[in-house]
């Protein structure tokens, strides 16, 4: 009973921090030189950093949320790409410092631009996105919301239901569409594709109904839900295979950190 009441009270905390000050702006990469494309191309590369030093996707998720949040009040780098990729590579750096056992260190991060930015470039532009942001480093991601989501479930969610929910959530973190859609509804939709996949339909309908009410929630947008799926399919296929979910490229990923430099968005592009 302590749990189920502690979890009800993180997901409030998690909500009224979500709507105070963490939200991300729809359409903002529209009508600029930087694009959703070259968005998902800076956060596929911050994925195979991640794979590369096993960092949590949550982790990107953060730095991904920081990074819109940051733009959004600085929309004219969007414009510029050289510091747009400084943006992307500094958040992902700040969000491994503040959330990993293992950090980068500016050093690093230098060398992983093959020297485009140097170590006090690096430590300026997290400066400025500190200071942008007001310290507000640790938004409520999809995944936090998806985690107590399933604890509110009466029996333990399988392996499986819990891969497919975090599949959903790496497609929604990279698809820009998504920008000002609550993490809080895209957690819930993938909880609940998750369940519809692995449940009888009655059963599934049923616990996300009980998860409704505890929390006071109109219900699962169906949108959202809808567009997870889609993304789902065609990322996967039809049958959801988490396991073969993610980038190609982390196939050819590679050796060492000196090739693993953000060639998708270059200044030559």
């Amino acid at each position: 009973m302590n749990d189920h009441i502690s979890t009800v009270e993180t997901l409030s905390a998690l909500k009224r921090q979500e709507e105070s000050a963490y939200y991300t702006t729809a359409g903002l990469y529209e009508d600029h030189l930087v694009d959703a494309r070259c968005r998902l191309f800076m956060v596929e590369w911050c994925h195979t950093v991640a794979d590369f030093c096993k960092f949590s996707p949550d982790t990107i998720a953060i730095a991904v949320n920081n990074m819109d949040r940051y733009l959004a009040k600085r929309p004219h780098v969007l414009d510029d790409k050289r510091q747009f990729q400084l943006v992307v590579m500094t958040c992902l750096y700040t969000a491994v410092k503040l959330n990993e056992l293992e950090v980068l260190d500016t050093y690093t991060v230098s060398r992983l631009s093959k020297g485009v930015y140097s170590e006090e470039e690096i430590e300026e532009a997290e400066i400025e996105i500190i200071a942008t942001l007001r310290w507000r480093l640790n938004p409520p991601t999809a995944i936090a919301f998806a985690v107590n989501y399933l604890k509110l479930l009466p029996t333990h969610p399988s392996k499986r239901a819990w891969e497919i929910v975090k599949a959903q959530v790496d497609l929604a973190v990279a698809d820009a569409s998504f920008l000002g859609t609550n993490n809080s509804c895209i957690g819930l939709a993938a909880v609940s594709n998750a369940l519809s996949l692995l449940q009888e339909p009655l059963k599934s309908h049923s616990s996300i109904h009980a998860i409704c009410i505890e929390m006071e929630l109109e219900g699962v947008p169906s949108d959202i839900q809808e567009k997870l799926i889609v993304r789902a399919q065609a990322a996967y296929g039809i049958q959801i295979r988490p396991a073969l979910v993610r980038r190609e490229a982390s196939k050819t990923m590679a050796s060492s950190t000196a090739d693993l430099s953000p060639r998708c968005v270059t200044m030559s592009r």
